[in-house]
């Protein structure tokens, strides 16, 4: 029996002494890991706002005398140019009211010249001279008007740009107060979009922007910024003005959507991914860095953000190895660098 005893516990030592005692333990075997070297960098700084396009005007065509509308010569989407004709009326009352008028001051002119005469002998009196003449006036007047009012029978273009809607059709009765199209101004055009009371200051009149769409990149100036804030949303509206010529091969429309992006001074200091650091109270933060092969915990501040990039500040080595995707790892956990980045080469991270 104490043989066989000493016979296990004899197994039992050399199973322990046996090579599989050299490997080393697990939890310290290196792992591999990128790293962001953290150096003094100078940050470029852009900022895009969601905008859309507005006509710059829009004008409601309407006669300015009444008739039964005649010709109506544009549709809705129509290119139309300055003083090109619109619409007609039946220009039959406007008519007969000049001819009426003017029938009446030539029978009244033989009358004007007989009294003249007979004034300038003294046998009339002046009263009934001025009378007379102040009649011969008042038909002339009526003349003008009529010919004012047979013109406006027609309804010419006051300006170049796009039938944005029409409203009546041959055969209707039109008057000064009903509309019978509006016109849109497209030449500049409106691109409006709206800011927060702090970023006011980066739209000085006049200053020039990108202004980014779906199919091209073009530039505008800022032409009006709102007095007062929007009730609701409690934003500025900002109004730039972009050159919009109508017979380019696409013109630009109302309603489309728009970037306009601005260039800002660029941002100098040390910077960190979001994703690599972890923010505490009072501004403090956390990032985890290399420090002999082994992962380190190093206390830092945190401070604005720009994109994915927080600026970082503190007691940091220099040239600290920022250790990407570290908090994922025990600490003090051994490591190799698989890939180093910089700011510049780090590339971005899909998102999710």
């Amino acid at each position: 029996m104490k043989q066989t005893v000493a016979s296990f516990l004899i197994s039992l030592t050399f199973i322990s002494c046996s090579g599989g005692g050299s490997r080393p333990a697990a939890d310290d075997r290196p792992v591999p890991v990128e790293v962001l070297v953290l150096k003094e960098t100078t940050l470029p700084r852009t900022r895009s706002f969601s905008a859309s396009t507005m006509p710059w005007e829009m004008v409601v065509l309407s006669f300015k005398t009444t008739g039964r509308l005649k010709e109506i010569h544009f549709d809705e989407g129509s290119r139309i140019t300055k003083g090109q004709l619109l619409a007609r009326l039946d220009p039959v009352d406007q008519y007969m009211a000049r001819q009426v008028a003017r029938e009446q001051l030539r029978s009244l002119t033989p009358d004007v010249a007989r009294l003249e005469k007979l004034a300038g002998k003294g046998a009339v009196p002046v009263a009934e001279k001025e009378r007379v003449l102040g009649y011969r006036d008042a038909l002339a007047t009526q003349l003008s008007q009529a010919d004012i009012a047979l013109g406006a029978t027609q309804l010419t273009a006051p300006c170049d740009g796009v039938i944005g809607r029409r409203m009546a059709n041959p055969g209707e009765m039109m008057e000064p107060s009903r509309p019978l199209g509006v016109l849109l101004s497209m030449d500049p055009l409106k691109v409006q979009l709206a800011v927060r009371a702090a970023e006011l200051a980066w739209f000085p009149l006049d200053r020039e922007f990108r202004v980014i769409f779906p199919d091209r990149v073009t530039s505008g100036r800022v032409h009006q910024v709102s007095a007062t804030a929007d009730v609701v949303t409690q934003l500025f509206q900002i109004t730039l003005s972009v050159a919009n010529p109508q017979d380019a091969e696409a013109p630009l429309r109302a309603g489309q959507l728009a970037r306009v992006e601005i260039d800002l001074p660029p941002l100098a200091g040390r910077f960190v991914p979001a994703e690599a650091i972890e923010t505490g109270a009072a501004g403090m933060a956390r990032l985890v860095g290399l420090v002999d092969g082994r992962l380190q915990i190093f206390l830092v501040r945190h401070h604005e953000r720009e994109g994915r990039w927080v600026r970082v500040s503190g007691d940091l080595p220099a040239d600290l190895q920022v250790v990407l995707d570290g908090f994922d790892l025990p600490a003090r956990q051994r490591v190799t660098v698989k890939t180093t980045w910089t700011p510049e080469t780090l590339p971005d991270r899909p998102e999710d």
